[in-house]
């Protein structure tokens, strides 16, 4: 009787870490495998930290505009928002505000397109590793890769504040006039709410421009890997947010605080810690 023939069994292949990995049933239940996140703690302090900066400073700066009895204390910051319901305040004290209030949007987000530009460049080589380590290519695995320090991330933000910044701007000053806004008699209103927003769009800007790969799944609305949801969302937010807030110029009521472009500047802002708040979901629970 001659030897019988050697059975192979196949290898299951590797799923990609970059994607979520569907539930598998073990005995009658199922286990559910997290999706990747490089570095899961560092981006929700990060993403906690930009909301809550922006937000607070977005207070300190403003009060002194709309207050009178403005007091330095961080207690009264709690009254804030009765400000904004009182009739004796000037319509140009909140035009005054939003102009004041550019350079805290200013530094944060110099400050946090850096850090996330080093978190992104990390992330990335990793998820390359990642991939080349299924596909079995070791040698690739191996290659060392060093994040620049962040004093050459900021001064990369730098170059791209002074370059893209006044592009950005100019296209979202065109936008506002084809929406409505009056060449004339409200530019500066208008070249203030477009420099804000442009400042709230540097992150995606800055850290997704270079590459195309990344354009290409930002404006597919398709943000993977995983490290490109906080370049998708929370601007995302923020534009809707702002869409939003057209309504109450719309709806008038005669108060001070609508006055334009106050309530589109806050919105913004609120649509940036939103939109952090809806990212650190989709880290910690997906």
């Amino acid at each position: 009787m001659g030897p019988k023939p050697r059975q192979t069994i196949p290898r299951p292949v590797a799923a990609s870490s970059s994607a979520a990995v569907p539930a598998v049933g073990v005995g009658g239940g199922t286990v559910r495998v997290r999706r990747w996140v490089y570095k899961r703690a560092s981006l929700v302090l990060l993403l906690l930290l930009q909301g809550g900066c922006l937000v607070l400073g977005f207070v300190l700066l403003t009060e002194p505009c709309l207050n009178a009895q403005y007091k330095n204390s961080l207690w009264d910051k709690r009254n804030y928002l009765s400000l904004l319901a009182r009739d004796d305040v000037g319509k140009e004290r909140f035009l005054a505000a939003g102009v004041k209030s550019l350079f805290g949007t200013l530094v944060i987000q110099a400050w946090f397109t850096a850090r996330l530009n080093a978190y992104t460049q990390g992330a990335t080589h990793h998820h390359q590793q990642l991939v080349e380590g299924l596909k079995g290519d070791k040698e690739k695995v191996r290659v060392e890769f060093q994040v620049p320090s962040f004093i050459r991330q900021l001064e990369a933000v730098s170059a791209s504040l002074l370059l893209s910044l006044p592009l950005t701007a100019l296209a979202i000053y065109a936008l506002l006039l084809v929406g409505g806004a009056s060449l004339t008699s409200h530019w500066k209103e208008s070249a203030t709410l477009a420099t804000h927003l442009a400042l709230l769009l540097l992150p995606p800007i800055h850290i997704a421009a270079p590459n195309p790969g990344f354009v290409q799944k930002l404006l597919a609305a398709n943000p993977s890997p995983s490290f490109l949801w906080p370049l998708f969302y929370p601007p995302l937010f923020s534009i809707a947010t702002t869409l939003l807030a057209t309504a109450t110029l719309a709806l008038d009521s005669d108060s001070p605080w609508q006055t334009y472009p106050f309530p589109l500047i806050v919105a913004g802002i609120a649509g940036i810690a939103v939109g952090n708040v809806y990212t650190i979901a989709l880290i910690l629970f997906t």
